[in-house]
């Protein structure tokens, strides 16, 4: 979460992702775009919306318009890297547009006052990110309870 929080600069991250795509020999780029926690018992309020200065003040309308905008942006960058003509075998973009957390004590993710996550918080989502990559879109996190899923391992 930043100072300004807004909808991402497509043209930005295009010109950045294509400098990567032309610049190094073999690449997976992650990207990936607002955090999204909540409690299990309410999932659809985001937690980060009361810790974070620019959103305190903001309707629920502004903030799913802002989510959309995110899903729209990244959703476009993913498509333009699996174009015949611009995809190659030694790059790759996964642009994951919203990673959302659910904790049965959301809180305790939470640097105190802040809008960050602290240590468990990094951890759970590293762990959702890592199962993610290992399974596919088919990791389902309502299914998870991530402070006892495992780190997913596929088998040989």
């Amino acid at each position: 979460i930043c100072k300004v929080c807004q909808a991402p600069d497509y043209d930005a991250l295009l010109e950045s992702l294509l400098i990567l795509n032309e610049g190094i020999r073999k690449a997976f780029v992650v990207l990936l775009g607002p955090i999204h926690v909540s409690s299990s018992y309410h999932q659809e309020a985001n937690l980060l919306k009361s810790r974070c200065a620019c959103f305190k003040e903001k309707s629920n309308e502004f903030m799913n318009e802002l989510n959309r905008e995110w899903i729209k942006a990244f959703v476009r960058l993913q498509a333009y890297f699996e174009q015949p003509h611009i995809k190659r075998r030694k790059f790759g973009l996964l642009a994951l547009p919203m990673l959302t957390i659910t904790s049965r004590y959301p809180y305790s993710l939470f640097i105190p006052n802040r809008p960050l996550l602290n240590r468990k918080g990094h951890t759970y989502a590293t762990k959702w990110l890592w199962n993610r990559l290992m399974t596919g879109p088919a990791y389902n996190l309502s299914l998870a309870v991530l402070s006892q899923d495992s780190y997913y391992c596929p088998s040989m």
